[in-house]
């Protein structure tokens, strides 16, 4: 009785065996390929969060309220910020707050009778601020963000001329207006 292996055609089996070797072996580069890729995506996902957090990390420290009377605007990022508060949503009205220095808390009053005429910019000449629409901050780097009061954070591009250009240059001014040092400067606690 001849065995089985010496009646069998290698050669036929021997190919059958590296084709199918082969094809595992394709199908395993292209698997890990395709692994390859999805780490990719996700760590240029990652990155472009990073610089997207990394962007916004300045005006993240700048926010703004009402206490009472009195409008509070604080600074507490590392680098000076300009600052356009907007008062309400129909009409473009809004104070320069000017360039805030770091580490600050600055307060005006809502009455803006009490504050610097050259600062303000109200079309129907009113002047009061019972409503405060938004904070524009243009930051170090020259980017220009503006927080809601649902505290939604926007990059912002004017078509025209910047209008905190067009109003007085320098600080915020007034008998009321105050500005302290405050601390945890660089946090946004």
């Amino acid at each position: 009785m001849i065995g089985w292996y010496r009646a069998a055609d290698w050669t036929k089996h021997t190919a059958v065996a590296a084709a199918v070797i082969a094809a595992l072996g394709l199908w395993l580069t292209a698997w890990s390929s395709w692994k390859t890729a999805q780490v990719a995506d996700d760590q240029l996902r990652q990155s472009a969060d990073e610089q997207q957090q990394e962007a916004r990390n300045q005006v993240s420290k700048i926010v703004v309220w009402i206490e009472g009377e009195r409008i509070v605007v604080v600074n507490r990022s590392l680098d000076p910020a300009t600052a356009w508060l907007g008062l309400n949503k129909d009409d473009y009205a809004g104070i320069s707050l000017g360039t805030l220095p770091p580490c600050t808390r600055l307060e005006l009053p809502r009455d803006l009778s009490k504050v610097d005429e050259k600062s303000i910019q109200v079309p129907d000449g009113r002047l009061s601020a019972a409503y405060v629409s938004d904070i524009t901050v243009t930051d170090a780097a020259g980017r220009t963000w503006r927080r809601y009061p649902d505290g939604s954070l926007v990059s912002v591009r004017f078509l025209n001329r910047d209008p905190i250009e067009s109003l007085a240059p320098g600080p915020l001014s007034g008998p009321a207006v105050t500005m302290t040092t405050v601390e945890k400067c660089g946090t946004s606690d």
